[in-house]
């Protein structure tokens, strides 16, 4: 009993799996850094991949596992009070409350009242949280996000950039429209930008009860709370400043283009401070006791301790990973704020793609998925649609009214889908719509023959028999309209369903859909690959990879079950290869031989093929080469649920199950068997509701998990 108890304590402590033929390829760097803000030891980082954190003073790894909950991972802003998250997004505002932890915490949209969703700027006035949006104004909560109400009157700007609080007076820095100011909390505004010699500011900071503001034409000073305002730009080489840190007497401004200048003497003169500092558009700045950290747009973070004369990157931050096609050994990847990468050694190397891929002269595009035709390289961003000729080298705008569409070949044409529905005859180079689309945004495409297939949020699946000319919704049996995902094997066609539904298939081309869910752990199912008639499916929650070589009747995890966020998988000729926004677990829960001793972020895993599958002339043998105890299911169960488990070879199994208290309450498996994979269905009508546990034991390989009985 004593020797149990300790083998369950450990597992309730931490479990070991070992799946020690899964590496990390080279990683996809670096992302753009918006924002920055002091959480207690650490410092988080706000990108369009959601939020990093790396500790203060000296941390030199990145935790980017800062996204659950967080349907919109594009961070404009941040704001912190005590142990309160805000994050200012996109898509409204995001807030984690009460987590002492760093790695606790969990984001809530708290949208209740707003009524413009692109949030800019955050700043706290004691418990006043104020917004400012692009395009909507002001808002104010005072009950921590929960409710938020409109304060514009007298805003004749709503484009709001950035907020300071000078004393009991609330300044509002605005996108062409100067600076307000309010003195009862955001009531009312009055302009207060006399002598400002640019409306558009970027920034504003406070120095004792002096305010500083960064324009796209220089720095501005104003010591009587805004009433009139001076140019304090001698040295600046770069006029468009857009971010500030203040550090003792020291301020430092960050430039979109001339990286970092330095004032020690209260902006009467600004220097260059850049050695070290790679990339020079500096989007955020923040001072840490005497550590001072710079936020890049495309460069990842830098930091300095030495009052700027020497920067130094703590460590790398990599993108979310998308999309990953390959063309052979040449695999493309498309990211959340990094644009594109291509590498021809299978993942080994890395090598950004993103000339002529931007918006603007600094932002790369978000890549959404990525399309190989013939010697045409197609991709679907959030600035529309690309086409390279030359495999990356450069990249050209086709149509930038398509925005983070699906594309597929259909024939000889393309088409691309999501609120809209056009075809390219050319490859790519020109697009023109095929029908006003008003079913729900399409989402992904699957072509079985000449059906071709739209999963869409909303609307559910749309079958075409004729290109795309005439849509008919395909969704008898299917129990959400929202699709996260399609694949085509053979007459079989495969569907993710909603967030929470699993794998549905249909055998009929859509007539009619019946869940496939058997063996998987994780219903939020967010990709699926083909090779041959195996089908790979990658999960979001605590899940993984799964395999089914028998046509979704049952799946098996080939990854370590881990709290994961899979954006993508692919296989070529010789690796599966999978795309993450989070796989620290995925890290920490395997032989530490094979992937060191950090934890990483977002970025690419791979796996040959011929360690999940084996072909041999006699048939199919799929060949399970770790020993696993799988997630029983379903889970919270009541009566009857399914336990699975694999063999690398024959072994003597033994399964029993132990209350909580750790006493054996019953033995579900105590023989021989062959190597393979098994399920077997453990009916607990004659037990009484709670927790139990059911452990292994295979050789010498033993596992416990943890099951809940509800009835």
């Amino acid at each position: 009993m004593k020797s149990f108890l300790q083998i369950l304590f450990f597992f309730l402590v931490i479990t070991k799996i070992c799946f020690a033929q899964w590496v990390q390829t080279g990683r996809p760097t670096e992302v753009n850094v918006h924002c920055l803000a002091l959480y207690g030891s650490e410092i988080l980082a706000g990108t369009e991949s959601g939020v990093y954190s790396l500790g203060v003073p000296d941390g030199n790894s990145f935790n980017n596992g800062l996204v659950n909950g967080l349907v919109f991972t594009h961070i404009n802003c941040l704001a912190i009070q005590d142990t309160n998250v805000f994050a200012g997004t996109e898509g409204g505002i995001f807030a984690s409350y009460h987590r002492a932890d760093i790695n606790g915490i969990c984001w809530n949209m708290v949208n209740t009242g707003l009524t413009s969703y692109c949030v800019m700027a955050m700043t706290f006035k004691g418990d006043s949280l104020f917004a400012g949006t692009s395009g909507g104004g002001v808002f104010l909560s005072s009950d921590y996000g929960t409710n938020w109400i409109p304060v514009s009157s007298g805003l004749d700007n709503m484009f709001i950039s950035s907020f300071a609080v000078v004393g009991n007076d609330l300044f509002a820095g605005t996108g062409g429209g100067g600076i307000y100011r309010s003195t009862n909390n955001g009531t009312n505004w009055i302009n207060a930008d006399s002598g400002l010699g640019n409306l558009y500011i970027n920034a504003l900071v406070v120095e004792g009860t002096s305010l500083f503001a960064g324009t796209q034409g220089g720095i501005f000073l104003s010591e009587n709370e805004g009433s009139n305002w001076t140019s304090v730009d001698s040295g600046l080489t770069d006029q468009d400043v857009i971010s500030f840190a203040v550090s003792g007497t020291n301020i430092y401004g960050g430039t979109s283009q001339s990286g970092v200048f330095l004032s020690t003497n209260h902006g009467g003169s600004w220097n260059s401070v850049n050695s070290g500092l790679t990339n020079l558009c500096v989007g955020a700045l923040q001072a840490s006791g005497q550590n001072i950290y710079a936020g890049t747009i495309g460069g990842g973070l830098f930091r300095t301790s030495d009052n700027g004369t020497n920067w130094v990157k703590p460590a790398n931050m990599t993108p979310i990973v998308k999309t990953l096609t390959t063309g052979g050994s040449t695999l493309f990847a498309g990211t959340f704020q990094g644009g594109a990468f291509v590498s021809n050694d299978n993942g080994n190397s890395w090598v950004p793609v993103n000339t002529g891929l931007t918006y603007g002269h600094e932002y790369v595009e978000d890549v959404y998925s990525i399309l190989i035709s013939d010697s045409n390289i197609i991709a679907s961003t959030s600035g529309g649609i690309y086409l390279s000729t030359n495999f990356g080298d450069n990249w050209a705008l086709a149509n930038r009214d398509i925005n983070l569409a699906a594309l597929i070949p259909d024939g000889g044409n393309i088409i691309a889908g999501c609120n809209v529905l056009y075809q390219s005859t050319d490859d790519g180079a020109n697009w023109s719509p095929i029908i006003n689309w008003t079913n729900g945004m399409i989402k992904v495409f699957a072509l079985s023959g000449s059906n071709l297939f739209a999963g869409t949020f909303g609307s559910g699946i749309l079958l075409s028999t004729n290109n795309g000319s005439i849509w008919n919704p395909v969704n008898n049996g299917l129990p959400d309209s929202n699709i996260q995902s399609m694949a085509v094997s053979g007459t079989n066609i495969y569907a993710a369903v909603g967030d929470n539904n699993g794998i549905y298939l249909s055998t009929n081309n859509g007539s009619s859909w019946s869940s496939a869910n058997n063996g998987l752990s994780s219903l939020n199912v967010s990709t699926f690959a083909v090779s041959d008639s195996n089908i790979f499916a990658g999960t979001i929650g605590l899940g993984g990879v799964f395999l089914s070589t028998n046509n979704g009747k049952k799946w098996t995890l080939v990854t370590p079950e881990s709290e994961v966020n899979i954006q993508t998988v692919v296989v070529n000729d010789t690796y599966l290869f999978v795309g993450l926004a989070s796989p620290e677990e995925m890290s920490k829960k395997s032989n530490k031989s094979v992937y060191g001793d950090s934890l990483f972020s977002s970025g690419i895993w791979r796996r040959p093929l011929s360690e999940i599958i084996t072909t041999v002339k006699q048939g199919t043998v799929h060949q399970y080469l770790e020993y696993s105890l799988q997630q029983n299911y379903p889970n919270p169960f009541n009566p009857s649920t399914t336990i699975s488990y694999n063999l690398p070879k024959a072994s003597h199994v033994l399964i029993k199950v132990y209350d909580i208290l750790g006493r054996e309450v019953t033995t579900l498996v105590n023989e021989e068997k062959n190597a393979g994979s098994y399920s077997f269905e453990f009916n607990a009508g004659m037990f009484a509701s709670g927790i139990y546990f059911y452990r292994i034991q295979a050789g010498s390989f033993v596992e416990t998990k943890k099951l809940i009985l509800l009835k």
